[in-house]
């Protein structure tokens, strides 16, 4: 009859800030040319985690969640994430 039908949904929505990437984290972002690599901190969740189905979008762009991590005492999370500089969406 009929199958599954796969599609994203909004988790949540929140405001962030950009961080600039330092010493090891722009080199090895330097080295991927053909991938933008950006770095956020936003509110304490406890909801958000990286992996193959986590994404995210900034700036009108669809980035893919490569490491959450809390901040302090559940000050915040920073969150890196990457996506394809031609601006093609990231294979899932």
């Amino acid at each position: 009859m009929g199958a599954d039908v796969r599609a994203w949904s909004t988790a949540f929505e929140t405001w962030c800030h950009e961080v600039q990437l330092r010493g090891a984290e722009f080199v090895a972002a330097l080295e991927t040319v053909d991938e933008l690599t950006v770095k956020l901190q936003i509110r304490y969740r406890d909801n958000v985690e990286a992996g193959p189905n986590a994404r995210f979008i900034y700036a009108g762009k669809t980035y893919r969640v490569q490491a959450a991590t809390i901040i302090g005492r559940r000050e915040g999370v920073e969150i890196v994430g990457k996506t394809r500089a031609d601006g093609a969406s990231m294979p899932a």
